[in-house]
């Protein structure tokens, strides 16, 4: 029998709540930091113990994901991609969010699918400065373009794409929706 290897991975811009959509996502999961080329966690199920995937990134309280990540990161995290490091893959944040990263993972033979994480720019605006966001509002809107580019891109690459809109529902809500529509990720929660 094949094993199934799936990558879902959350994009969006700034403050559309891809951190806490994660932490939702995956709130019922250790997650043990791995020190390797490309800096991971293991999720690891709080009830069984059991080893359920990987996410990207270093575990951190605030804004973790693929931005804890180096600027160069791209190349060495497409060869990783190569060796099938786990049947399960999650990630979120800009650093990876490009198509080479995506396309690649499709030719290591995973599942690829893109949530697009997206709130008003009201919103955005409105919780960047709740957070005390340093980021220049061009910057922001050129980083929301990048995201949005990318959604239509994997679409036309035949990409799994979903969107998720962080304005209109909760992070936990969106999480068990997302659970339906990506059932790979009710393994998180078995």
């Amino acid at each position: 029998m094949t094993e199934t290897l799936d990558l879902v991975y959350l994009a969006g811009p700034p403050a559309a709540g891809k951190s806490a959509l994660m932490a939702a996502i995956t709130g019922r999961c250790d997650k043990v930091p791995v020190a390797a080329r490309v800096p991971h966690a293991k999720l690891v199920s709080k009830a069984t113990g059991d080893g359920l995937g990987i996410e990207l990134g270093r575990p951190r309280a605030r804004f973790p994901g693929t931005d804890t990540l180096s600027m160069s990161i791209g190349p060495a995290a497409i060869t990783w991609l190569g060796t099938r490091p786990a049947a399960l893959i999650l990630g979120e944040g800009d650093r990876l969010a490009y198509p080479g990263f995506l396309a690649a993972a499709k030719t290591a033979g995973y599942t690829v699918t893109l949530v697009y994480v997206t709130a008003p720019d009201s919103v955005l605006d409105y919780r960047c400065e709740e957070r005390g966001s340093a980021q220049n509002e061009t910057w922001r809107k050129g980083r929301a373009t990048k995201a949005a580019r990318l959604a239509s891109w994997a679409q036309e690459a035949g990409l799994r794409v979903t969107g998720a809109d962080t304005a209109a529902n909760r992070a936990g809500t969106l999480a068990a929706m997302l659970r339906e529509e990506i059932p790979v990720l009710e393994t998180l929660w078995s």
